[in-house]
C-alpha cells in the first residue's frame, strides 16, 4: 500500500497553498471537524467543496463531539474508518483537516492513529511551514 495519511491544522495556512498541493498530488482532504464552519469563509464546508470538488469530503463520523469543551470524543470512529479506508486501500493519500494548529492536542491525531492501525499506512503531520516550500518548489514529501 502506497498511501499516506497526512494531517493538517489549517489555522495558519493559506487555502491556495493547500489547494496547489492537493490538486498536484491528487490527494483527498478529509474534513474531520464536527461542525465544518469557520469564521474564515474560505475554510467553510461549502467553500471547500466548491473549491476542491472531488478532492474534498467531510466525514462527520471523525468529528470531535467535545471540541468546545477541550476533550476528545469522536462521533463514530468505526464508521469514519469504513468511509475512508477504501481510499487508502486504493493507494489514495489523504489529508485529515481540522482547524487546530497543535497536533498534540487535536483530535485529528486520534483519527490518524486509528486509520494507521486499520490501514497500515504511515502518518505525517504537516505544519503550515511544510506546505509553503512544497507549494513553491513542487515538492510532495515534507
Amino acid at each position: 500500500m502506497h498511501a499516506t495519511i497526512y494531517t493538517l491544522g489549517y489555522s495558519k495556512v493559506k487555502i491556495e497553498d493547500l489547494e496547489t498541493v492537493i490538486r498536484r498530488d491528487e490527494l483527498i482532504v478529509i474534513d474531520t471537524r464536527f461542525n465544518p464552519y469557520s469564521p474564515n469563509p474560505a475554510w467553510r464546508k461549502g467553500a471547500l467543496a466548491k473549491r476542491l470538488g472531488d478532492h474534498y469530503r467531510h466525514v462527520h463520523a471523525f468529528g470531535n463531539r467535545l471540541y468546545k469543551q477541550g476533550g476528545i470524543e469522536l462521533v463514530d470512529v468505526a464508521a469514519g474508518i469504513e468511509q475512508v479506508l477504501p481510499l487508502l486501500e486504493k493507494g489514495v493519500s489523504i489529508v485529515l483537516l481540522c482547524a487546530c494548529a497543535d497536533i498534540t492536542t487535536c483530535h485529528r491525531r486520534v483519527v490518524a492513529e486509528a486509520l494507521a492501525e486499520a490501514s497500515g499506512c504511515p502518518v505525517v503531520h504537516w505544519t503550515p511551514d511544510d506546505l509553503r516550500p512544497m507549494q513553491q518548489a513542487g515538492l510532495f514529501d515534507p
